[in-house]
């Protein structure tokens, strides 16, 4: 994965998907995204 180097892994993933995403819509798929937080929340 060297095209990844000094390149922060969320951008790249971000761009990815979005690339899919794109491809996709193309077809006239629409896909739903959908975000998942990872990690400990804070109570309210």
């Amino acid at each position: 994965m060297e095209e990844m180097r000094g390149m922060p892994v969320v951008k790249h993933i971000a761009e990815d998907v979005t690339g899919r995403m794109e491809a996709l819509a193309k077809k006239g798929i629409v896909p739903t995204l959908a975000v998942i937080r990872v990690g400990e929340r804070e109570a309210l």
